[in-house]
């Protein structure tokens, strides 16, 4: 059985969110890899700008890889990380990845501004449910959030106690 637990969604803030109080919920140590990396770096979009996009990618490989040798870890993950083949065989290998699924209508209801941004950028329901897609096919969990959802704690360990009795 893997010792951590790595979440994700689509909504970056949420997961951050959803990952730490779980850990809280389940006496977990929590880790974020985007503030591991701001830590490191201070300024990301200047790293950007100066180092260019392998060194920013260098960095968060190596994030990944050493905070997945912790052990009773809640990580939270950007989505966009997941679209990276170094990074999903790190977390494959080891943490449990439960991805927290939702609606296009909970989606923006969580980031109004955000979401109206990306439709003036013609970004549609297509990119929505694309992203979706990708994300469902490197998690080993899917957890379907319902902003009516009295404990979404309980909900995610169900589905991890239905998880490793299948294992």
């Amino acid at each position: 059985m893997k010792s951590n637990i790595c979440f994700v969604s689509l909504n970056n803030t949420f997961t951050k969110s959803v990952a730490n109080t779980f850990a809280s919920y389940t006496d977990m140590y929590f880790a974020d890899i985007e503030e591991l990396m701001q830590f490191d770096l201070i300024d990301v979009a200047n790293a950007m700008d100066i180092c260019g996009i392998e060194y920013i990618k260098k960095i968060e490989h190596s994030k990944i890889k050493n905070v997945c040798t912790y052990d009773n870890t809640c990580v939270s993950v950007n989505y966009e990380m997941l679209n990276d083949e170094i990074n999903c065989n790190a977390l494959k290998e080891h943490c449990t990845t439960i991805m927290i699924d939702f609606s296009l209508d909970t989606f923006k209801c969580m980031q109004p501004k955000q979401y109206d941004k990306i439709n003036k950028n013609n970004i549609d329901l297509d990119l929505f449910h694309s992203r979706q897609k990708i994300l469902k096919s490197n998690v080993d969990i899917v957890v379907h959030y319902m902003p009516s959802d009295k404990n979404l704690n309980k909900k995610i360990m169900t589905k991890l106690i239905d998880y490793y009795k299948k294992k």
